[in-house]
């Protein structure tokens, strides 16, 4: 797939084939050597190009295996289990995301909630976009589906930092989902309540 931009008169056109990150690194050299006021060798693209290669290349990488645990794990496992939730009907979903994923938090400048790992809390922010989604045609079918915020818990992801043990939220957690009807469909909630997206 590529995309024509438009463009000011007398501006040279680049086709962009948007897929693989290679292909992306193609895009950048292209444009590189596109005239312009100043040179490639005045960039700082070529100098340091080895460098940002591999960083950029690690972080893509990492950003994919936190994807696949995080958003796309989630997503086969409640398909693959669609057909008995149906059956089983009323159920539940309790999708376990982050406070690290409420946008309205990691966008409060005041607050301390914005990650340290973009991966990890763009991951959460994309599990709860996907619950949400899914909240109102999995209801028709009698599936009840949300987000849960365990909190901060001591894990080996944070090599056990965190202020509380797994017991706590695995508690909220069982509450929750003993507790919901379709009410909560497509709802955020932590221990203190509803979590702004």
């Amino acid at each position: 797939m590529s995309y024509r931009l438009p463009l000011p008169l007398n501006t040279t056109y680049l086709a962009l084939p948007i897929s693989l990150f290679n292909n992306i690194r193609q895009i950048i050299v292209s444009l590189a050597l596109l005239p312009c006021k100043k040179s490639a060798k005045q960039t700082s693209v070529g100098d340091s190009e080895g460098k940002l290669d591999s960083i950029n290349a690690n972080r893509l990488q990492g950003l994919r295996q936190v994807y696949e645990t995080n958003v796309f794990g989630p997503f086969a496992v409640t398909s693959a289990f669609l057909p008995l939730l149906v059956q089983g009907r009323p159920s539940i979903v309790a999708n376990i995301s982050s406070g690290l994923g409420s946008l309205a938090r990691i966008s409060n400048h005041s607050s301390n909630s914005r990650p340290p790992y973009l991966s990890y809390g763009s991951s959460k922010t994309a599990l709860n976009a996907i619950t949400v989604y899914w909240a109102e045609e999995l209801k028709k079918l009698g599936v009840t589906i949300f987000c849960v915020a365990p909190g901060f818990t001591r894990t080996d992801l944070n090599n056990n930092t965190g202020t509380q043990p797994p017991e706590k939220p695995a508690l909220l957690i069982a509450r929750l989902v003993m507790e919901s009807d379709e009410s909560r469909s497509g709802g955020f909630f932590d221990e203190n309540g509803p979590v702004p997206w």
